[in-house]
């Protein structure tokens, strides 16, 4: 799905108090939500979330059970859906899209 298409979507961002796993700051919840830990809200760390929500549209439902593969077999930081979102999440595409929705954000 091009990004132009997929950027018009919509993705709620949700701010909340309590996340889990305890130690995350934010998470793709599906592929239209992402939660972020009060007090933690950046647009780094949604742009690396809206990463993660543009995998799972292309990836489709089975997202969740691919990245915890990789996660298993390859540990969280050399995931290859990890390695991605860390390396898009500094592209202007999705720190402008995170600064609409930090912006948006109730």
């Amino acid at each position: 799905m091009p990004a132009e298409i997929a950027r018009g979507l919509p993705v709620e961002l949700r701010i909340v108090d309590e996340l889990t796993p305890e130690w995350a700051h934010a998470r793709a919840l599906n592929a239209n939500a992402i939660a972020v830990r009060r007090g933690r809200v950046t647009e780094t760390l949604v742009a690396h979330e809206l990463v993660h929500i543009m995998q799972w549209r292309r990836i489709g439902w089975s997202f969740p059970i691919v990245y915890a593969h990789q996660v298993a077999t390859f540990g969280y930081w050399d995931a290859p859906l990890e390695v991605e979102a860390r390396r898009l999440q500094g592209d202007a595409f999705y720190l402008a899209w995170a600064r609409d929705l930090i912006r948006e954000a109730p």
